[in-house]
């Protein structure tokens, strides 16, 4: 059996970290800037939504403000929303890395091992078995991770380093469970970050969307394409060969709508196939 986890911002919010986009805009806002456009672009940008969805949602609204004259203004400008966010990203990834606490590793312990003991509402028999100690199959553990930090990656390799290899028994029989490399679908702060749109028609200006040199900083399957296609390849693959998806820290926002649909799909492929989502 397969159980995929995709694990959103929710989880180093829960960590500590302050990794809202509430808090990332007021410190990029703060910073002095070195070019008109970019006080501009700062007047534009809004600072008061919830999730970072909302945030790509408004980064491909505000072309609007733009036109074909002074297109490359809102390239730069991206190109400096880019970069602060790579650095700020940084800084909190680096005040994370202390010792993992034996009380995180127990987290992860529960979080992996005895999801079957929640109480599901309304009631998932389905759920609970695929989720059950009791299965008698080994199961594989794979990690969508769209988070710009490695604070997941650190903690789910000291658990795995720290912990036995978890087995459970089933009528005198001991099944083992191994755990998949975490993939950053979005890259990380240091390397090939993504942030953007999902497709064409969330980018206001019609006449913006025409030009590479807009698509392939904000359309994410774009800049992915382009990037490093074997991450869409690798997640096109995961999800299908998922038995178990679960989402955590998740917005669902309509700027990942590609997965959500490949999703939908794997859902409605299988009857056997199960979705679990945690809402905070």
């Amino acid at each position: 059996m397969q159980i995929t986890y995709f694990i959103g911002n929710g989880f180093d919010l829960a960590m500590g970290l302050k990794t809202a986009y509430i808090d990332f805009i007021d410190a990029y806002k703060d910073k002095t800037s070195l070019r008109l456009c970019i006080d501009t672009f700062k007047r534009l940008i809004k600072s008061d939504l919830e999730t970072w969805s909302s945030a790509e949602e408004a980064l491909g609204k505000c072309t609007h403000e733009y036109t074909i004259s002074n297109y490359l203004d809102f390239c730069a400008c991206y190109d400096n929303f880019h970069s602060e966010m790579s650095q700020y990203f940084a800084k909190q990834d680096s005040l994370c890395k202390k010792p993992i606490s034996k009380k995180t590793c127990k987290a992860f312990q529960d979080a992996l091992f005895k999801l079957g003991n929640l109480k599901f509402h309304p009631e998932n028999f389905a759920l609970a078995s695929s989720l059950s100690d009791q299965l008698a199959e080994s199961r594989h553990y794979s990690f969508v991770n769209f988070n710009y930090t490695r604070v997941f990656d650190r903690c789910l390799q000291h658990f795995c380093t720290s912990e036995e290899v978890y087995t459970h028994e089933v009528d005198g029989t001991y099944f083992g469970d191994t755990f998949g490399q975490v993939l950053h679908i979005h890259g990380t702060y240091d390397e090939l970050m993504v942030m953007g749109v999902n497709d064409e028609t969330q980018i206001t200006n019609t006449d913006l969307a025409s030009f590479e040199d807009v698509r392939n900083r904000i359309i994410k399957p774009e800049i992915n394409g382009a990037l490093n296609a074997t991450r869409i390849l690798r997640l096109q693959s995961i999800i299908t060969e998922s038995d178990v998806i679960i989402l955590f820290g998740m917005s669902i926002g309509p700027t990942d709508k590609t997965w959500w649909i490949k999703i939908g799909q794997w859902l409605k492929s299988d009857l056997k196939h199960q979705l679990l989502i945690f809402i905070y």
